[in-house]
């Protein structure tokens, strides 16, 4: 995971010669956001999918995930538009969008990772509870085939659905039309909205994992496909400046 995050990174900077600035902009963006997530989740949650476990099980499975979906839609999708109205510059250029979302997905892949090494690390110490964390990755990883791939290829997939929907969404502030947005919102509501449907059902570590892998890769090359779309129409903007690194960022 932690490869995965630095690899986009690297990849967006070679490819567009954009400045870091945009890469870190969505970084902390991200950060914030996902700050008032919890805050929000601390907050609410429990009330919400408690009221929702009142209801018949479709129901409660189909308020709940979208009660999900649409929380982190809101958070990460509203933090980055609300940016953009403040600061038109973000949205000047489809590269600069890009490194928006590629900045989120890429910290939130190494920030995953090292918390996975973390996990890792102690379970193999010699601390006295390190046995019940090494048998419960010893599950984990009998009961899922090639487990260890999971999170890499699932960071691919975020990360995907990160800059495509952040592209939608600026591209629309861009364009000063709600279209792109809200495909920007209803697609990164679904992708969470999976994560959450998971969770509901109970299914972590009763299923295989690959089936909600597979899921979010659909979602995440719609993303991406949406957003290459926009990119590639991405309206000129006047006189703005170029980027540095000796190109401008078209």
């Amino acid at each position: 995971m932690v490869v995965v995050g630095c690899v986009a990174a690297v990849l967006w900077r070679a490819h567009t010669g954009a400045r870091w600035r945009w890469f870190w902009i969505g970084a902390c963006l991200w950060t914030a956001a996902v700050a008032v997530k919890v805050a929000w989740a601390l907050l609410a949650n429990e009330a919400v999918l408690g009221l929702a476990e009142r209801l018949p099980s479709f129901w409660r499975v189909a308020l709940g995930t979208a009660y999900v979906g649409g929380q982190s839609a809101v958070c990460e999708m509203g933090f980055t538009l609300g940016a953009a109205l403040l600061w038109g510059s973000m949205a000047a250029r489809s590269r600069r969008a890009a490194g928006v979302g590629v900045g989120a997905g890429a910290v939130e892949a190494v920030l995953l990772g090292a918390v996975a090494l973390a996990a890792w690390a102690f379970a193999r110490s010699a601390h006295p509870e390190a046995a019940q964390a090494r048998d419960a990755m010893r599950q984990a990883a009998a009961a899922q085939p090639l487990f260890w791939l999971v999170g890499p290829v699932e960071r691919v997939s975020a990360i995907l659905a990160h800059v495509g929907t952040r592209v939608c969404v600026l591209a629309g502030v861009a364009r000063r039309r709600a279209a792109p947005v809200v495909v920007g919102f209803c697609l990164f509501a679904v992708l969470d909205g999976i994560a959450g449907f998971v969770h509901i059902m109970g299914l972590v570590g009763k299923s295989n994992m690959w089936w909600t892998e597979l899921a979010l890769a659909v979602v995440a090359a719609a993303a991406a496909l949406a957003g290459g779309h926009y990119a590639r129409n991405w309206p000129a903007p006047p006189q703005a400046p170029p980027d540095g690194g000796g190109a401008a960022d078209a």
